[in-house]
């Protein structure tokens, strides 16, 4: 159902979805992120240029770069560009300060682990890959919409399912902000992206019966989500390794290895 009182759709989230934040993994890269910093400078750079326009023009923007079921749809294969465009550049636009950070957070506590496992350019082909399937599943379950929805998370969904499909025994490091103090604490990597995916799936269940006005396009992460853990299986390369363990001893690690 289309939200007309909604200026734009974020396909992300707010600080207030984000009360725990990733901060580190226990998979160690051996290769250097690349593509995950560039484009996370990418985001950065469409981010400080959204900052410098008034919010009629930033609507205008959104309007024009973001994804909009209803024209997705109606544009059929005779105007490509009006619905492939939109897929890549409404990745590099976000929604405000909280909607980039948690994103790019995300990316870059996650996106270097896969990226060293898969290669610059499996990795980079599965960020398109992941966009597309965000954008699908996000047009499929709002077909009449016609808000623009924009954000990078539909591809750092992708990210979080190849992780999770590379390195099921890992463990992420959290961060708790309690009174401007921060505390970590680790979890299962299957924990902790388990639930990012169920709470997406039942806040979107729930959006699509009773709307609300945090203007989260939940479906896109599930859409990008099952398009990382699908396609990260044909991607992967088998004779590398791609990172090291914190502790060489760890058996889990081990067994994996002789697997790979």
């Amino acid at each position: 159902m289309a939200r007309e009182r909604r200026r734009w759709s974020r396909s992300g989230g707010h600080a207030s979805d984000y009360p725990v934040l990733p901060f580190a993994t226990s998979v160690r890269p051996t290769r250097p992120p690349l593509v995950t910093v560039l484009l996370i400078g990418a985001c950065v750079l469409a981010f400080f240029f959204e900052l410098g326009l008034r919010p009629d023009e930033l609507a205008l923007l959104f309007d024009a770069f973001g994804i909009v079921p209803r024209r997705f749809l109606e544009a059929g294969w005779a105007h490509l560009h009006l619905w492939l465009v939109p897929v890549f550049s409404s990745v590099l636009l976000h929604g405000g300060f909280a909607h980039i950070i948690g994103n790019m957070v995300f990316l870059w506590v996650f996106g270097g682990a896969v990226e060293s496992r898969l290669g610059h350019g499996r990795y980079a082909f599965l960020l398109v890959l992941s966009a597309m399937g965000a954008a699908w599943m996000h047009v499929f379950m709002n077909p009449l919409s016609v808000v623009p929805a924009v954000g990078a998370s539909g591809a750092v969904a992708g990210v979080l399912g190849a992780y999770l499909v590379l390195y099921p025994l890992s463990r992420v490091v959290l961060v708790v902000p309690v009174f401007l103090l921060p505390f970590f604490f680790e979890v299962p990597a299957l924990f902790f992206i388990g639930f990012w995916v169920l709470q997406n799936v039942v806040s979107g269940a729930v959006d699509q019966f009773v709307p609300s006005a945090a203007g989260v396009a939940w479906w896109a992460h599930v859409g990008g989500y099952l398009s990382g853990s699908v396609f990260v299986r044909l991607l992967v390369r088998r004779d590398h390794f791609g990172h090291r363990a914190p502790h060489y001893n760890d058996r889990r690690y081990r067994v994996r290895r002789q697997r790979y």
